[in-house]
């Protein structure tokens, strides 16, 4: 190029290497700078079996939230047992199941002492 704006005169091939320099110049030298040539193959996702639960017994109610907080060594424990209940193979393995099951036999039995507390006052 600085040939023509001199006024010298330019052959075939002098005009193929200025080309080929110029595209050089202008093109970025680091290979990960530049445009993949080839697309990668896209991941395809796969579905993850269905877990199939148990149904759900007909005298079984509609489960309502309830947020608790319990010590570090009462929730370490539960975990524990939870583990513990499903290395066994246990269908009520769950920390839910476990602390229903705690809840109802504890109202069961402070349901008992009531009744008894209630007989005993009134003799």
């Amino acid at each position: 190029m600085i040939d023509f704006v001199q006024g010298g005169s330019r052959r075939h091939s002098d005009h193929r290497q200025s080309k080929a320099s110029e595209e050089a110049a202008i093109e970025p030298q680091d290979e990960s700078l530049q445009a993949p040539t080839a697309r990668k193959p896209r991941r395809r996702r796969t579905r993850k079996p269905a877990v199939q639960r148990d149904a759900p017994s007909p005298t079984s109610r509609a489960k309502v939230a309830i947020t608790t907080r319990f010590r570090q060594g009462t929730a370490d424990a539960l975990r524990r047992a939870s583990l513990e209940r499903k290395l066994r193979g246990e269908t009520l393995h769950s920390q839910q199941d476990i602390i229903e099951q705690a809840v109802q036999a504890w109202l069961t039995g402070n349901e008992r002492r009531r009744r008894h507390s209630d007989v005993s006052s009134e003799t």
